[in-house]
């Protein structure tokens, strides 16, 4: 099922169910239903901008469906992966839009060079110049001005 399919089967009566899916070893319920779930059990609510559904998207994610053991419908062969929870609470559809909106989008951090990894691509560099340079066929004073190039290059670079 897409995500765009879950997404509208969680936004339909959310003052009447909550509509969870199993993905992985967790169950996720999307957008309105996560909105009721968090309404009952305060779990940390993910907003992502899903390119597939062309819009950011609120889920909450969590183990089991023990915690609401005791409001789940008969489990059949068919709700393996969809489980929907029978509720009666109001629901207030500008509650939920504040809601959303006070979630904050979680964005792919960018990776910042840290004095390690920058130490760690320069010793690759220089490893590949050297593996590089063909000394077979170097006069003995390219061999010396390769030499030096490096010796230069590790002096810049120390602190």
């Amino acid at each position: 099922m897409t995500i765009q399919e879950k997404i509208t089967y969680s936004n339909e009566s959310p003052s009447k169910a909550i509509h969870l899916w199993k993905e992985g070893v967790f169950w996720v319920a999307y957008e309105q239903s996560a909105y009721q779930v968090w309404k009952m059990k305060q779990y940390k609510a993910t907003k992502k901008f899903i390119k597939a559904a062309g819009m950011d998207v609120v889920s909450i994610g969590f183990p089991h469906v023990g915690t609401f053991a005791d409001a789940l419908q008969a489990p059949d062969e068919t709700q393996s992966t969809h489980r929907v929870i029978s509720i009666d609470t109001p629901f207030v559809y500008e509650d939920f839009i504040q809601w959303k909106t006070n979630v904050p989008l979680k964005t792919t951090p960018a990776v910042s060079p840290t004095p390690a990894n920058v130490e760690i691509l320069r010793a690759a560099s220089l490893r590949e110049k050297i593996q590089n340079f063909d000394l077979s066929n170097a006069t003995p004073m390219e061999c010396m001005n390769f030499l030096a190039a490096i010796k230069k290059e590790l002096a810049r670079t120390e602190p």
